[in-house]
């Protein structure tokens, strides 16, 4: 489904309505990565990391469950204007 939006924001008429609409493509991408890159790499280290100490388990475990919601409104406010200023 994002290739189908990013195709149609690249079909938009003017430059400025592309950079808008890519800009928020572009957050909503983040806020995604953000979520799933600790939930994969927790999987990972669950799954293949039975000689890495439990600090390590526990760690990881902690990264995904604070992580995204710590960086929601940081990825989301970088987009909006009167917040970055």
């Amino acid at each position: 489904s994002y290739l189908r939006i990013l195709r149609t924001v690249f079909n938009l008429a003017t430059r400025e309505k592309k950079l808008k609409a890519f800009g928020t493509c572009l957050a909503h991408i983040c806020a995604i990565l953000v979520f799933y890159i600790p939930v994969l790499l927790s999987s990972v280290i669950h799954r293949f990391g039975h000689h890495i100490a439990p600090h390590v388990h526990i760690l990881m475990a902690n990264l995904y469950l604070l992580l995204p919601p710590v960086m929601n409104p940081i990825v989301y406010g970088m987009k909006t204007k009167e917040i970055r200023e």
